[in-house]
């Protein structure tokens, strides 16, 4: 246990179950050492122009070796790089979306995954969003071609991480640490030297993660903000900032939640969500969040959009003899099961299935990975029964789309007769399978009794272990009618998505763009966020938007 603010609270806790809590000092690191003999603030700054300016050089050096990937000569790249960055600088009156970049945009493909899902289904313009590139080269395979893309559609775009600098013509923000007038002072009181320490560093984290975004919000004239990712501390400061220049902070659904939880509550303006019942979960989490909309899963505009491919992968596996056929979803697996599934746990999930495609002849599947980049490596010997089944022709991987999946998991449900989501405690593939309209089935061998979704009903939609949801396939596929209730959700689906109409992303989209358009006619924010809420209302209905203010 590391040295950590109530280390003496913690072991009197612990010793009531018998476990003893014992203090280790952290190794020296010259990270320490330099923020120690300079501050947090100097440290940033070092550090920041030695990613910066190490970038650049490393880029002119590949360049100089390996040629420009546009092959510009450098006076023509030089130029371009000017023209590009005075382009990026807003006017007076043009306020922009900024959307965070965690993956492909693939802007020419709405059927696949994209950060710009909402704009893509709805009228707001292009030229209204600022897209902040912040994933690596690896997130995406096609990363010229998605800068092309973006300058096609008039979208502006910032690197905001050195390995976001991927073309010549993207311009990149540096921000130099300096005072912050709304930042947060150290406290009054007088603790201990280890607590104060520990207090003071996380204060000085979050003011420097506030005037950092607080300086882009500025410079480029961002009123909106847009991102999926809820798991740390940062959405805090940069509701913050936005807040300090009058702007507001969204987030909308990346993923099923279920169950309250303090590692999933937020601080943001505007939360777009499922269904009415997510905001209930989110004030058990102790959520602040003013406006709650709900909007419907936010995928399901794709599904039409899927078709043509899902009868590809379908076509292909029946005529190689495949007349029954499962799509399976795996949640990903880490090096260390301490912390999450185990890759010799995952590996029992595929090792079933694939020695079932080996053993019968009428038998097809299809693989929908969440990441697929390293799906070889997790299966360690288990890769060579993958490529056994798939030279049958009854198997097929969806393996493209770097580190992320490019197809959402719904392709392989409406390639298959039946979906499985072989993790309980993530149900997200499983929900959009059954909302596409394919009996979706959910094996829990980890053991999450306290999943909602144990309501579908335990050997109909929920299994515990593969034996026995295999035998319930197979009884359900030899008899003429099927077996009652297998894989059917109808029970739950109205309480996940009120609309199911494919127009969620429209929706969210829609808001957004009334969001943007008040700050173009100079309204403040507070009269921003009730006109688009209002205007929601008188739409889809009054309860629609809902005020969570994080009181259980």
């Amino acid at each position: 246990v590391g040295h950590e603010i109530g280390l003496a609270a913690v072991s009197e806790y612990a010793s009531r179950y018998g476990v003893s809590v014992v203090g280790v000092r952290k190794p020296w690191r010259v990270v320490e050492y330099v923020r120690r003999a300079v501050g947090h603030g100097g440290s940033m700054i070092i550090l920041r122009a030695m990613l910066h300016y190490g970038s650049l050089l490393f880029t002119r050096l590949k360049w100089k070796f390996t040629g420009d990937p546009r092959n510009i000569p450098v006076a023509q790249n030089q130029m371009l790089v000017n023209q590009t960055t005075e382009s990026m600088r807003p006017s007076l009156f043009d306020v922009k979306v900024a959307v965070q970049q965690t993956g492909s945009l693939n802007l020419s493909n709405p059927e696949q995954t994209s950060d710009l899902f909402f704009w893509q289904q709805s009228p707001l313009s292009g030229k209204d969003l600022l897209v902040l590139l912040n994933s690596s080269p690896t997130m995406t395979r096609r990363p010229i071609e998605e800068e092309q893309s973006l300058g096609a559609a008039g979208i502006a775009r910032l690197g905001i991480s050195r390995h976001a600098l991927i073309t010549s013509s993207t311009p990149s923000y540096v921000h130099w640490s300096c005072a912050n007038p709304s930042a947060i002072a150290r406290p009054a009181v007088t603790l201990p030297a280890r607590e104060s320490r520990w207090l003071n560093r996380q204060i000085t984290l979050y003011n420097a993660f506030r005037s950092y975004w607080t300086s882009l919000f500025l410079a480029y004239r961002v009123k909106v903000f847009c991102t999926w990712f809820r798991y740390d501390e940062q959405h805090c400061a940069i509701t913050d900032a936005l807040r300090d220049c009058g702007g507001v902070m969204t987030m909308y659904p990346r993923a099923l939640v279920s169950y309250p939880s303090p590692l999933t509550t937020v601080a943001v303006d505007v939360c777009f969500s499922y269904s009415v019942l997510h905001a209930d979960l989110e004030r058990r989490s102790q959520s602040n969040i003013p406006y709650h909309v709900t909007v419907g899963f936010i995928g399901d505009y794709r599904f039409p959009l899927l078709q043509p491919e899902a009868d590809r992968v379908r076509g292909m596996l029946r005529r190689n003899g495949a007349s029954r056929i499962l799509a399976l979803f795996d949640e990903h697996s880490l090096d260390d099961a301490r912390w999450s599934t185990g890759h010799e746990f995952m590996r029992v999930n595929y090792l079933f299935l694939l020695e079932k495609v080996l053993q019968e002849p009428w038998f097809g599947l299809v693989i929908k990975p969440k990441v697929p980049a390293n799906l070889r490596r997790r299966l360690g010997d288990v890769a060579c029964l993958l490529d056994n089944a798939i030279s049958t022709g009854r198997c097929y991987v969806y393996e493209d789309g770097g580190y992320i999946s490019a197809f959402p998991p719904a392709v392989a449900a409406l390639a298959a007769d039946v979906a499985v989501h072989a993790h309980l405690c993530a149900g997200t593939a499983g929900v959009e399978a059954a909302l596409a309209g394919v009996p979706t089935l959910l094996v829990d061998r980890e053991g999450w009794p306290t999943s909602p979704l144990y309501e579908l009903g335990v050997g109909r939609v929920v299994f515990r272990d593969w034996d026995t949801l295999w035998k319930a396939c197979c009884e359900h596929w030899s008899s003429s009618g099927g077996s009652p209730g297998f894989g059917d959700w109808g029970s739950v689906l109205d309480s996940i998505d009120p609309f199911r109409d494919g127009r969620a992303a429209a929706r969210m989209g829609t808001y957004i763009k009334w969001l943007i358009d008040g700050f173009k006619h100079g309204l403040n924010r507070d009269t921003v966020m009730a006109d688009a809420a209002e205007r929601y209302c008188a739409i889809w209905g009054k309860d629609k938007v809902t005020d969570v203010t994080g009181v259980v």
